[in-house]
């Protein structure tokens, strides 16, 4: 510690011991007040700014991703799946709160993944699957690295270059 500062400690310290008990006893917990107020302020925060993507298709027939939630989605991952096995991948760009991504017409329709992260990429990571026109929304831990994604404007030219059959 520089000499400036272990002065500054030696006297706060001397402070505090010259104080009579209940003065260190309101200081003390006055303190872990604020700490403990801060940090459940802060969680707080993390947990209302999180994105909700969900599918959808009102007005009308065409499918598209909205952002329900209040944080910004980053490395969103769709996939467009068929029962039989056949998919296809997408990587989008972000969508902001109240922001929505145009899907177009869709290849397959069956099943429709998607995987995006909250504030940062490495940490929260959250899924949405949409099956029979039901959106199911999980916070999961990994997210897959795809490799064979095509970037998202292919989906509004409708041209689906890496359609994949098993």
């Amino acid at each position: 510690m520089s000499p400036l500062l272990n002065q500054w400690w030696q006297e706060l310290v001397g402070w505090y011991q010259r104080q009579a008990p209940p003065i260190q006893a309101a200081l003390v917990s006055g303190t872990i007040s604020i700490i403990f107020g801060s940090v459940i302020a802060w969680i707080t925060h993390l947990r209302s700014t999180r994105p909700i993507l969900v599918f959808m298709r009102r007005p009308n027939w065409h499918w598209k991703i909205r952002n329900v939630g209040t944080g910004t989605a980053f490395n969103i991952q769709f996939e467009d799946k068929h029962k039989d096995g056949k998919y296809n991948r997408y990587l989008l760009y972000p969508i902001g709160p109240n922001d929505e991504a145009p899907l177009g017409d869709l290849s397959y329709g069956d099943e429709f993944t998607l995987y995006y992260s909250g504030r940062s990429s490495v940490w929260p990571h959250y899924r949405t699957v949409c099956k029979g026109w039901m959106n199911r929304i999980r916070q999961v831990l990994w997210r897959p690295r795809w490799k064979d994604c095509t970037d998202e404007t292919r989906l509004i030219n409708r041209e689906r270059p890496n359609e994949k059959k098993n």
